[in-house]
């Protein structure tokens, strides 16, 4: 039986990862950060559709359009 759960971007950089055969084991508190920041993502994302938000003002004020 296939699993056809749609998945986050980071279970899919997890998956590529250890099929490249990267070892995480050490690494499941830093995953499940990444996991849960970008649960808070989606979250403020959902909150900001239902106000109505312009998508393009709100990802600008919060990740700064891409810039680094």
């Amino acid at each position: 039986m296939t699993n056809n759960k749609p998945q986050t971007a980071v279970e899919q950089l997890i998956n590529h990862l250890i099929e490249y055969g990267f070892d995480l084991s050490l690494h499941k508190m830093e995953i499940e950060h990444f996991k849960e920041m970008q649960k808070d993502q989606h979250i403020k994302s959902w909150e900001a559709g239902l106000m109505k938000v312009d998508f393009n003002e709100y990802y600008e004020q919060t990740y700064g359009g891409g810039e680094q």
